[in-house]
């Protein structure tokens, strides 16, 4: 039995993560457990497995760490409506996307989607309205390319609560909320940067579902058009560009050392002179 190659077990995942904790050498151990097994693991359950005290104690705490998730992924829901930091909120979703995370099963789930769809297209709707009246007078594109599609993201606020174990569940609603922020807060290039990093791993994973991964498409699309309208940043990169800082204040013309010979005032290249052979001085003579 090998539970990491099998389909929705949940622990295709399990290897990676344990790489990242430098415990990859249980790796085998863990291929024999479900992953409800995985998450029922104690220090007396890893000492009857032979595993070392250092190993079983940093083992539980990780374990420890994934039961929590669904709690850190609230708090941190909590603080980006909060306005809080957007990098912080992104680098803790770096870290539980490479945990193992199973596809949570429920007969209610695909109704409560297809309910939570609705709801969020119409408040979504009703709310792009309300901004687009409210922003009419502002002058830029980009501003009003952010308060329109900062509700499409906004209306995952109006879904059901999500049920307790459903980590990707959760994870979609957080990432909801930070394409809101994104839209609404002229982040960084870095920043978006990383969050379509995110929705690319969140869609080629097992346990999101297919309403989740089209939402999260959705929300790619909105983040990637407001991208564009950022000012590309090769030429700052440029080293003649850097160069341009060092030139003198109040000229318009290229520096003087790349300017070609023939300018007044400067004085004309000379080739230094040549020694002519004994055997010519006769034909000159």
């Amino acid at each position: 039995r090998n539970t990491f190659q099998e389909e929705g077990s949940g622990m295709k995942d399990v290897p990676t993560w344990l790489k990242s904790l430098r415990l990859h050498k249980y790796a085998s151990l863990f291929s024999q457990m479900s992953y409800e097994e995985m998450m029922a693991l104690t220090e007396v359950d890893l000492e009857s497995q032979n595993v070392t005290k250092g190993a079983r104690h940093k083992i539980a705490l990780s374990i420890q760490k994934l039961r929590e998730r669904q709690s850190v992924l609230k708090s941190l829901e909590k603080d980006i409506l909060e306005g809080g930091n957007l990098r912080s909120a992104l680098q803790e979703l770096q870290q539980i996307i490479i945990t193992p995370i199973k596809a949570y099963s429920s007969l209610q789930t695909a109704q409560k989607e297809s309910q939570g769809m609705d709801s969020s297209a119409t408040v979504g709707s009703r709310l792009s309205q309300e901004k687009s009246s409210k922003t009419e007078d502002k002058d830029s594109p980009a501003d009003n390319f952010q308060s329109q599609s900062a509700t499409s993201c906004d209306g995952e606020s109006t879904t059901a609560p999500v049920p307790e174990g459903d980590i990707a569940g959760q994870f979609t609603k957080v990432m909801g909320k930070v394409c809101t922020q994104l839209l609404v807060s002229r982040s960084d290039e870095e920043n978006i940067t990383c969050y379509l990093q995110l929705i690319e791993k969140c869609v080629a994973h097992e346990a999101f579902t297919d309403t989740q991964k089209k939402r999260l498409s959705s929300w790619k699309q909105q983040v990637l058009k407001l991208l564009r309208t950022f000012p590309r940043k090769a030429m700052l990169e440029m080293p003649a560009y850097r160069q341009q800082k060092n030139w003198p204040i109040g000229s318009n013309s290229l520096p003087i050392a790349t300017v070609g010979v023939g300018r007044r005032g400067q004085r004309q290249f000379q080739m230094p002179p040549r020694a002519v052979p004994a055997s010519r001085m006769n034909l000159l003579s």
